[in-house]
């Protein structure tokens, strides 16, 4: 239960690595592992969101788009 699955519904833009923005390797309405306790939850109506940063994402399992 610690390994959970989501599908991601927002994304930056990326990060900045010696001035120079990295784009993101995943993108909106990617179905994405990981691990529940390297990101923050937040429950909206009776809904949870998790927030993290790309490098807690453990891997990609599927792209709906």
């Amino acid at each position: 239960d610690r390994i959970m699955r989501g599908k991601l519904v927002a994304a930056g833009p990326g990060r900045k690595v010696d001035g120079v923005i990295q784009e993101m390797n995943v993108k909106v309405g990617d179905i994405v592992m990981f691990d529940k306790f390297t990101v923050a939850k937040v429950d909206i109506d009776d809904e949870s969101i998790f927030i993290g940063q790309e490098s807690d994402m453990l891997m990609v399992v599927s792209d709906e788009q």
